[in-house]
């Protein structure tokens, strides 16, 4: 209604298409809406020296924190082999990247998006009045050919997930060495590594902060949002060639990122040892699950994360959509995709949680359910 009065504040037309971002049943802080498989966090949580860490730093919390993020930045940097100068850490990944497009992209600018990602990259870009080139993948898989071919002298940033989301499929080693090695100098090259951990010991993939920055172009972001279990504290963290860095910095808020978060973040750090179990627990609870969905006949994307992509056969009369509200009435909360039916995206949860889910798509499939 406000929009047709001629004497109230005029929201920028960008704005006009979108729409706020609703949070799903489950995610408002209870638990009476089930298990939550929807958001692709880990059902072990954090390690317990990052839980004691956060507890005691509720006794700083009365102050500001370090603005400079110095002691995660040299954790950081300590477990990437980094220099802690070409690392900031933020509100989590998601204001790092809205950082970098409000950098880095000026109105009319084209950024090239492969077709699935991060949501938030494209509402950002959108907001900063940037157009969208939108790449068709392959296979549920960035098409690096494709990315490369859509990049215009209007280009100013290439963005992937890899892996992706929703489908858990990754760039190999050599077609990403391609295209860092082909994206224009004067293009930022973003790769989105927010479920790298999970990828790490899979054969082909190959994370981009192992190149030590080589390329002045080449920006990573991360979360500590997925493995290492601290998606309510909201923090992550971007490596970058100083100058990437130097631009950011100038105009991000000082107290980006809290104490709390910075303090917990620096003590997960220093459990490596748990983030590779919950590596390979995962890996474990997903293979087996992945076993199970496919002797139903159900087709699953290869996922290298702590999520899969199942697709229900139309010839069936099956569908993503069905199975979701067959799930959530047994108390798990699965994640219907936009606009594909025949899909479900599910979140890894503790090794019982996921039999009990593969017993209920099962019945499902089969008609089983009363």
């Amino acid at each position: 209604m406000s929009d047709k009065l001629p004497n109230v504040p005029r929201r920028r037309r960008v704005l006009d298409d979108l729409k706020p971002y609703i949070q799903g049943p489950g995610t408002r802080g209870d638990e009476e809406h089930g298990v939550k498989l929807s958001f692709n966090e880990s059902p072990y949580g954090p390690a317990p020296e990052a839980r004691q860490a956060y507890i005691d730093a509720s006794n700083s919390i009365g102050s500001y924190g370090d603005g400079q993020q110095t002691a995660l930045r040299e954790a950081l940097a300590k477990v990437h082999d980094l220099p802690a100068e070409n690392i900031l850490c933020g509100n989590g990944s998601d204001e790092l990247i809205s950082l970098l497009i409000r950098a880095f992209l000026d109105s009319g600018n084209e950024i090239v998006l492969s077709e699935n990602g991060f949501v938030n990259t494209r509402t950002h870009a959108i907001v900063a009045g940037a157009k969208i080139v939108s790449v068709v993948e392959r296979n549920w898989t960035v098409d690096v050919e494709a990315v490369l071919a859509a990049i215009s002298p209007e280009t100013r940033i290439v963005s992937i997930c890899n892996p992706n989301n929703p489908a858990g499929t990754f760039v190999d080693r050599s077609d990403l060495r391609q295209l860092a090695d082909s994206v224009p100098s004067q293009v930022i090259l973003h790769i989105d590594e927010a479920y790298a951990e999970y990828a790490m010991p899979e054969p082909g993939f190959e994370s981009v902060v192992d190149w030590k920055l080589d390329q002045q172009n080449l920006v990573v972001t991360r979360t500590f949002s997925k493995a290492y279990g601290l998606a309510g504290l909201r923090i992550g963290w971007l490596a970058a060639h100083l100058s990437v860095v130097d631009a950011i910095d100038r105009f991000r808020t000082p107290f980006n990122a809290n104490t709390a978060a910075q303090v917990t973040a620096t003590a997960a750090l220093e459990c490596q040892d748990w983030l590779r179990q919950v590596v390979t627990d995962n890996r474990n609870v997903r293979n087996e699950f992945v076993a199970r969905l496919i002797k139903l006949g159900l087709e699953v994307i290869p996922s290298v994360t702590n999520f899969v992509l199942i697709r229900f056969p139309p010839e069936t009369g099956k569908s993503g959509s069905d199975a979701y509200r067959a799930l959530e009435a047994q108390g798990y909360l699965a994640r219907p995709t936009e606009s594909r039916d025949a899909y479900l995206r599910i979140t890894m949860g503790t090794a019982q949680q996921m039999e009990d889910v593969a017993r209920i798509i099962g019945q499902y499939v089969t008609g089983d359910l009363l």
